[in-house]
């Protein structure tokens, strides 16, 4: 687990000096830590009932044009009805970590972050089956299906994330993936705790679609000098393309204020026709539960289930059973040791614990 942490932002602490907030305290409370499938029994908004097909939002066409020509859309109040939802089950969340959050949280970069939670907590897997995102989703980006390739719940961002390109989106080529970002509190004032983007930067010609880490003075992109500037308030939701530059503030303080937070559940879907496609790298951390697709093969199957404009019963019935296996070992070992290679070094101690492990 050492290595592992390492490999993904876990390493050794940089030395902050900040104390840990009441939130990351939670996170990291060893009594309460879980493993395997987890139920919040939050109950589900009002009018929603379970099996039943998603709901479904219709959508101004311009904000379809907007994404198309800007790489980034906001859709105002789009999920409103669901944070109390989603809320009550991030603060179970939070009450109860999960073994897997542990990995990848570096020196409490965040205060709670977790990688494809909607395997592990069936809070998040009902929104991803009853809400309209995935009908919204699907008008913005022009596909007739959609499938989870992977999410993230983030509480209390304390350092940012400078200019990068989202890498980690699961299994697909770029061109299939489209990103998606939930707001559950108010956040953006001072741009701090809301991604900012480089407007445009889509169809940039320098950075590559492995590139996780973007250099905005090199090449064409100092051409994209529009930002946007979003203040977004609860159930508010950004779309955007998974190569549009953009970044996270981090706060000014260093740390997330006490008493406040800043909760958003994010993640990447696949639009129709997607294929499996081991990309290697960083985006090997979103490939690591236990299917058994190989490269080209159409993705579909229980690990990445079609959430929109309906679900399969035979995609369903493994979550529902707890059959997922939602980090396999041996897809661990195989899919990262290659990155751990490249940011540690073959003969570094780290390397040398996780060939131990």
């Amino acid at each position: 687990l050492a290595a592992l942490s390492f490999a993904l932002g876990g390493g050794p602490s940089s030395g902050s000096s900040r104390s840990r907030s009441a939130v990351a305290s939670k996170a990291l409370n060893l009594s309460q830590m879980q493993l395997g499938v987890q139920d919040p029994q939050v109950p589900l908004p009002e009018g929603v009932t379970r099996g039943q097909l998603p709901q479904r939002l219709e959508l101004d066409a311009k904000l379809g044009e907007e994404l198309r020509e800007e790489g980034v859309t906001l859709v105002r109040g789009a999920l409103a009805d669901w944070v109390d939802f989603l809320r009550r089950v991030t603060d179970h969340q939070v009450n109860h970590p999960h073994f897997w959050s542990l990995v990848g949280r570096g020196d409490d970069s965040y205060d709670y972050i977790q990688r494809n939670v909607w395997m592990t907590n069936d809070g998040y897997r009902d929104f991803m089956y009853y809400s309209p995102l995935g009908h919204i989703v699907s008008q913005l980006a022009g596909t007739e299906e959609l499938r989870p390739t992977t999410d993230m719940i983030m509480v209390n961002p304390n350092d940012g994330f400078d200019w990068h390109q989202d890498n980690q989106n699961g299994p697909i080529e770029t061109k299939h993936a489209i990103r998606w970002w939930v707001a559950l509190d108010r956040c953006g004032d001072g741009n701090v705790g809301v991604p900012e983007f480089a407007i445009g930067s889509h169809r940039n010609k320098t950075v590559t679609d492995s590139a996780t880490d973007v250099d905005i003075t090199a090449g064409d992109m100092p051409t994209f000098t529009r930002r946007t500037e979003y203040v977004v308030e609860p159930g508010d939701l950004i779309v955007w393309n998974a190569r549009t530059v953009h970044r996270i503030r981090p706060h000014p303080d260093g740390q997330w204020p006490e008493g406040r937070q800043r909760r958003a559940h994010s993640g990447t879907m696949a639009c129709r026709g997607a294929v499996y496609t081991s990309r290697g790298a960083a985006s090997s951390v979103s490939d690591v539960a236990g299917h058994s697709l190989r490269e080209g093969d159409l993705l579909a199957g229980p690990y990445f289930p079609r959430i929109f404009p309906d679900r399969c019963p035979d995609e369903e019935l493994p979550r529902v059973r707890g059959e997922l296996v939602s980090r396999s070992l041996a897809r661990v070992a195989t899919k990262l040791r290659p990155l751990l290679d490249r940011i540690v070094g073959a003969e570094s101690s780290w390397a040398k614990i996780w060939d131990e492990r």
